[in-house]
């Protein structure tokens, strides 16, 4: 009898190890700055970008958070440092710096949710553990086409910097 109980309790450790590791999720801090001299206020578009950001890296699996948008042209350093310690405090994995750049000087509506608008988006992961870059990039918005000069393609844009971001993990 205590032989049965035995392999029933390893069973058991081994299979809550296996179900444990296999579920685990890296954790990941969004934090989302906004450069553009024509608003100081936080837009409309950065906050799209925002939310598409986090809606697609959660689809991916991750468990992700954000800290607020940093917004201004000047010193967004306190921001950020601001930012990496609440993902050190909530014992974050990662923080995912994303700047997004604008340029609606020429626009006929500056105020407008418009892909047109965004000049160009960087990235950095960075392990909080030890503040290290695990991977960086850029992108500027495509070829825009009429179609895609709206909130939807804000979104598809705000998926490619996602994307871009998931496939940093992979380097790490």
């Amino acid at each position: 009898m205590n032989r049965k109980y035995g392999i029933g309790i390893v069973l058991y450790c081994l299979l809550h190890v296996g179900i444990t590791a296999a579920v685990y999720a890296s954790t990941l801090s969004i934090q989302l700055i906004q450069l553009d001299p024509l608003h100081t206020d936080v837009s409309d578009t950065s906050l799209l970008m925002e939310e598409a950001v986090m809606d697609y890296l959660f689809d991916q699996g991750f468990i992700v958070s954000n800290s607020p948008v940093i917004s201004g042209e000047k010193n967004i350093e306190p921001g950020s440092r601001i930012a990496l310690y609440d993902a050190q405090s909530g014992s974050f994995d990662y923080i995912a710096f994303i700047t997004i750049t604008y340029d609606a000087s020429q626009s006929a509506n500056p105020n407008a949710n418009l892909l047109s608008h965004i000049q160009t988006a960087q990235w950095q992961l960075v392990r909080v553990s030890d503040n290290s870059a695990v991977a960086a990039g850029k992108r500027n918005p495509k070829i825009i086409k009429p179609e895609d000069d709206s909130a939807d393609g804000i979104e598809n844009f705000a998926k490619q910097i996602a994307a871009a971001i998931a496939a940093g993990f992979n380097k790490r």
